[in-house]
């Protein structure tokens, strides 16, 4: 089967976009405020800065604190904002010069081998349903025997009777001087 992809709803994407930049950009935020106390530990001794005079043990903590947040917010609206203007740019050329084509087909488990010489196997993912054994009768009881199995027989068939023939009517003479269309 083809389909194809002539234009996406803005709104569900803007909402699944927000969410995602959201928790991305809180999770790179973490990574860069881990990240960023030991560099600018190692760029203070680098660069033959005298650190006596900077206290970076309060700004490493409070930028290990801001930077996963700062970085959600700003993921949360500029990547959001990015990809809206994405999915207008698509319907818009979708519009003027067609969009996606995709073929679909089924999975290659579920259509039958044409080679094969024995038919399909029903594919069933219930398992097979069995009766539970019946428990044993208490000491002294038998256990009595089952119903013969019921035969359902068909009735003997009927000899087929013609159709019932017209009623017959006497024979009559023809009309004439000695007899008046009489019955015979």
């Amino acid at each position: 089967m083809r389909y194809e992809v002539k234009s996406i709803p803005v709104w569900p994407v803007v909402k699944i976009a927000f969410f995602v930049n959201l928790i991305v950009g809180f999770l790179v935020g973490l990574l860069l405020g881990v990240l960023a106390v030991p560099f600018v530990a190692v760029l203070s001794t680098s660069l033959a800065y005298d650190t006596a005079d900077l206290d970076l043990g309060g700004a490493s903590a409070g930028i290990m604190m801001i930077m996963p947040f700062l970085s959600a917010l700003w993921s949360a609206f500029f990547l959001t904002l990015l990809v809206v203007i994405m999915v207008l740019v698509y319907n818009l050329m979708a519009k003027l010069i067609g969009g996606v084509e995709l073929h679909l087909g089924a999975a290659e488990s579920d259509v039958p081998s044409v080679s094969s010489d024995e038919p399909p196997k029903p594919r069933s993912t219930a398992p097979p349903v069995s009766r539970p054994p019946s428990p044993p009768p208490p000491p002294g009881v038998s256990r009595p025997e089952p119903p013969p199995p019921v035969i359902k027989q068909e009735p003997p068939a009927q000899p087929a009777t013609p159709p019932p023939a017209e009623p017959l009517e006497p024979p009559t003479r023809p009309p004439g001087p000695d007899n008046e269309g009489t019955a015979v």
